[in-house]
């Protein structure tokens, strides 16, 4: 896995299916590449849904 600021990149061998739970002060625009996506405004998270073996997404 990779994260070069707002681009997150993982590389696998098997299909998972991926959580990410990351810290922001505000709600994104969008995330491109991400299945599924929410922001928690109380505990101020991005709460990610991504399924493969080798993907980027980037947060908008």
């Amino acid at each position: 896995m990779s994260d070069n600021g707002n681009i997150i990149e993982v590389s696998g061998q098997k299909s998972h299916t991926y959580t990410f739970e990351i810290k922001s002060d505000d709600k994104p625009n969008n995330i491109v590449g991400a299945d599924n996506w929410v922001y928690d405004s109380q505990t101020k998270q991005i709460i990610i849904s991504k399924k493969g073996k080798g993907f980027k997404f980037q947060i908008e």
